[in-house]
């Protein structure tokens, strides 16, 4: 912050967070003397604590002996705390204000302010400045991201007269408040479009979006002629693939596609049919367990868990294999119009690849390849539909981490409309969506403006532009005075040298 007492408010003076207040470290007690943790009273705030600005408790409690035998402090109320060494350094510094007398452990430094300065004040400034305090206070060179302490102690802050100080504050709050409102109402609006996408392909893969169409097309090919078709053809690529391979043989058997379909499954319109994903698919497969040693060589892009949204195949920083040569990255190789399903942790997770390089799928990923007679664009908004989610959800397997067999993929049924008709769902679907997403657009543009527009208030705030100032109101500079006055009583030496620096900062 290049800030000069020139360009400061009437009444204003400029300090540091070493002038105002004591600062304190913290310290973690041992975690092997079970005494020091059971049934302790003492809040114990760790970086994982600071996800508000505000902090009434914590998740980890200590007793008095901890405190009296380890390095951890009791810190009083309205002390303001900064996470100094965590790998979210490199993001943001999170800054809180505590209102419970509590310890901290070492991650985090705590300054506990004058009783002549408002601790909200500080609060507030830790925000407006807080990517310029943690790009100028970064250590450089260190393995794991932290603040230098001594330069965040010296860090400037301007500093305006008590009772303005406490006008700013409320100012801040009562703007926030409204803001904070705006925001709530821009997310109940982005939850009601999300469950309007929802409800769109729900009714699209029921066949209500297409209700006049079937009417007005009653000489469409019916879905069971389509099967009928796909299967024809599936069989045919089938016995192309075993030629190619050489593998021919009069014992080689063609597997019939699953074709359980449950009984208790919900009626469809006329000309559609229930059939399974195995019968409309040429293959269900995933990825090799084998190829860590070929991870980060050569261009081929390999696909994994993370790379999965749903309708989306993020690849802005993709992980590259060489894969060895020969069936097994045939049988892995990624092409366009493959619909891929996430089949570990978040599972049913579907995307179409619509187009793409050399790629390879992973483990936690099934490649799937849907015969070209079937459109694939259909098929992912069917699997992304509640209808086709709940059937993967019905299947979900293992304790924690879920999973998916390839099996239940084969197995999971699918609805069939004829193929016009699809094309048809498609263009319905797509004219509502660009709606929804033209309206996402409008709330995401809403949120970053009520984003800035909290930057203005905190940087108006800091300029003395926020309120007006009284020429009634001591001036900053006395309120300084008596705070420097205070401490030299208690610490003569270490004050004197920190006022020489303070003078320097005035120049």
């Amino acid at each position: 912050m290049d800030c000069k007492l020139a360009e400061l408010p009437e009444g204003w003076a400029l300090t540091t967070y070493e002038q105002i207040g004591k600062w304190s470290g913290g310290g973690t007690p041992s975690k092997q003397i079970g005494s020091y943790w059971i049934g302790g009273e003492i809040p114990w705030i760790s970086p994982k604590d600071m996800k508000s600005l505000i902090i009434y408790d914590s998740e980890d409690r200590i007793t008095d002996d901890a405190i009296k035998s380890s390095s951890a402090k009791l810190i009083p109320s309205d002390s303001l705390l900064f996470v100094v060494r965590s790998g979210i350094l490199r993001r943001t510094l999170p800054v809180a204000l505590t209102r419970i007398d509590a310890a901290v452990n070492q991650d985090l430094k705590a300054l506990t302010p004058s009783d002549h300065i408002f601790a909200d004040y500080l609060l507030y400034h830790a925000l407006a400045f807080n990517n310029e305090i943690r790009r100028s206070c970064s250590k450089d060179g260190t393995t794991v991201e932290s603040i230098e302490f001594f330069a965040l102690k010296e860090y400037p802050i301007p500093l305006a007269p008590l009772p303005e100080q406490h006008r700013i504050v409320a100012r801040i709050e009562e703007l926030f408040s409204r803001l904070d409102a705006g925001v709530e109402a821009l997310r109940r609006a982005r939850a009601q479009l999300q469950r309007y996408r929802q409800s769109v392909l729900q009714a699209a893969v029921e066949g209500r979006l297409t209700v006049e169409w079937r009417a007005e097309h009653p000489e469409v090919e019916p879905a069971e002629k389509l099967l009928e078709r796909i299967l024809a053809e599936r069989r045919k690529r089938w016995k192309e693939r075993l030629s190619s391979e050489g593998n021919g043989s009069p014992g080689s058997k063609y597997k019939e596609p699953a074709k359980h379909i449950p009984s208790d499954l919900p009626s469809l319109p006329n000309r559609w049919i229930w059939t399974s994903y195995d019968s409309v698919a040429m293959f269900v497969t995933s990825g090799s367990r084998a190829w860590k040693k070929f991870l980060g060589k050569g261009d081929a892009i390999f696909i994994l868990l993370q790379n999965l949204r749903e309708r989306q195949l993020i690849l802005d920083d993709p992980t590259f294999i060489d894969p060895p040569d020969g069936a097994e990255a045939d049988r892995t190789r990624v092409l366009t119009g493959d619909i891929l399903i996430s089949i570990v942790g978040n599972t049913g997770v579907t995307c179409l690849v619509r187009e793409i390089g050399e790629a390879y799928v992973s483990q936690s990923v099934a490649l799937t390849r849907p015969i070209n007679l079937i459109d694939g664009e259909y098929l992912e908004f069917y699997l992304t539909s509640k209808i086709g989610r709940d059937f993967f959800k019905g299947k979900d397997y293992g304790m924690g981490r879920g999973h998916l067999l390839l099996s239940h993929i084969k197995e999971t049924p699918i609805i069939l409309p004829p193929i016009a008709e699809q094309h048809e769902i498609i263009r319905e679907i797509r004219l509502r969506f660009s709606v929804i997403m033209d309206l996402d657009e409008a709330i995401y543009s809403s949120e970053i403006q009520a984003n800035r527009l909290r930057q203005s208030i905190l940087q108006r705030a800091f300029q003395g532009k926020l309120v007006p100032q009284n020429p009634n109101d001591e001036p900053a500079s006395l309120l300084l005075e008596r705070i420097r006055a205070e401490r030299i009583k208690q610490s003569p030496r270490r004050v004197r040298k920190s006022t020489i620096h303070q003078s320097r900062l005035a120049q």
